[in-house]
Parts: C-alpha cells; structure tokens; sequence
C-alpha cells in the first residue's frame, strides 16, 4: 500500500483512538500517524473499529527494545472473500484479529500491534 493512503488511514485510526480515550503509543516520534496498541488497548481498538464499520486487514506486530522498535515477522493479513458482504467481512476480520492478539504469545509488556484498515 502507498505509504501516503497508510498514513491517511492511520489518520483515521489515530481520530478514533481518540475520541474513545484508547491510549496508544507513538512508534516514530516524527510520525504522528503511525501508532501501536499494547494488547489490552488493542483489543479495546478492535471493538471501537468494529462499532465504527471500520474492517481490519491487518495486523504488524511491534516490540520495543531499549526504546527502539523492531519489527516481528509474525504478522496478520486478512482479505475479504469473494462474495463475502461487508458486514461479514467486518464481524470476521475483527473476530480473526482479536483472537491473534488473545492468542499472541505473551512477552513482557514490550509487544505492540498496529492496525490496517479499510
């Protein structure tokens, strides 16, 4: 995806955060747009995307490291099935995102998510 549309919708991830009070964490501090969730505010996030229509279609997974971040490679992808309606794809994307998230194997608290969105 073109790095300017993934900052617009970051933008948009970013909007909600905040107006429902999701604490969040800067990855960049020279980009306000690009922000990560720990998984207790992640999994907050994944309802308000749900209750705002917003499906996920992806997922990265972030670790900070002496205030440095890296990168996991066990990420998320989801795509929406042919002939799959909207609010499936919504009700499915979230469902397949928070369980990724439940179920992502516990570290300290140094483990991050990022959310891609339609």
């Amino acid at each position: 995806m073109c790095f300017c549309i993934q900052n617009i919708i970051n933008m948009e991830i970013k909007k909600i955060a905040d107006l429902y009070n999701v604490e969040y964490r800067l990855v960049y501090q020279d980009i306000p747009s690009c922000i990560v969730f720990d998984k207790e505010n992640a999994c907050v996030m994944i309802e308000k995307l749900r209750f705002e229509c917003m499906p996920i279609l992806g997922c990265d997974v972030y670790r900070m490291k002496n205030d440095n971040v890296e990168v996991l490679l066990s990420n998320l992808y989801i795509d929406k099935n042919n002939n799959e309606s909207y609010p499936d794809f919504l009700r499915r994307s979230c469902n397949e995102t928070m369980d990724f998230i439940i179920n992502y194997p516990k570290y300290k608290n140094d483990i991050f998510f990022e959310f891609v969105t339609m």
